[in-house]
């Protein structure tokens, strides 16, 4: 299973994408002097930046509709990390069952009144 660990660089790294990119759409991508005034401007602020940045994610993590949605996609990730593990061996339990005649023409029923009932 693919770790994932939101550690505080991990954190910092996000919150400094999020504002370049930003800041790149303001200056569309060229060279410009603006650049320097931001890059200042940042840099004098960064501390006041990194406080509100780890306020906000202290109230976000603290909320419980964010527990649940962390949860939910984990739970997600785990079960869906374990049917992918589980489709071979589900694929020869269903070749076993394929193989005997008279539980086939079971199966066969069963779905015909499945698709009966839905019709």
């Amino acid at each position: 299973m693919e770790k994932n660990i939101i550690d505080k660089k991990s954190i910092m790294e996000i919150i400094t994408d999020a504002l370049n990119s930003k800041i790149g759409e303001r200056l569309n991508g060229y060279s410009s002097p603006l650049n320097n005034i931001v890059d200042e401007v940042v840099n004098e602020n960064a501390d006041t930046i990194r406080e509100i940045c780890r306020n906000a994610l202290k109230t976000v993590v603290s909320d419980k509709q964010f527990e649940k949605s962390v949860r939910q996609e984990f739970e997600h990730k785990v079960a869906k990390s374990m049917v992918g593990k589980l489709e071979g061996s589900v694929e020869k339990a269903v070749e076993v069952l394929r193989q005997n005649p008279t539980l086939r023409a079971e199966i066969i029923l069963v779905i015909e009144k499945m698709v009966k009932k839905n019709i």
